[in-house]
């Protein structure tokens, strides 16, 4: 009988530190993770708005495409970052519970590359 008892607490005592173990949540300052998330929207779109620059200067358009591969996939990268940054900073405040309304299930659609062909 005693011994029933000893491995029913041992049983007892393991199982609530492993479900203990896997139920760990970090718990994060609002404050310095909304610092983070603009740090990265920063580095992020700086970046873009130059590389708009560079191929509003740079690169050339014919027939409203571009006439370089590269341009063509840096005006795409421009698009993307500008066109969905926003959207996961506020995706990711929502999770966090730090934004009342959830943004839309699908992500915004981003614009076509050409859109920044200069002088189109």
């Amino acid at each position: 009988m005693m011994r029933r008892i000893a491995a029913t607490l041992f049983i007892l005592v393991m199982a609530g530190t492993l479900m203990g173990g896997s139920c760990n949540s970090v718990v994060r300052d609002e404050n310095v993770f909304r610092t983070e998330l603009d740090f990265f929207e920063q580095t992020s779109k700086q970046p873009a708005d130059r590389l708009a620059q560079w191929v509003s200067i740079a690169c050339k358009c014919e027939g409203g495409k571009f006439t370089d591969k590269w341009c063509a996939e840096t005006a795409k990268l421009v698009q993307v970052v500008r066109t969905r940054v926003p959207y996961h900073k506020a995706m990711a405040l929502f999770n966090a519970g730090l934004l009342e309304k959830r943004p839309p299930k699908d992500p915004p659609k981003v614009p076509p590359a050409t859109d920044l062909c200069p002088g189109g």
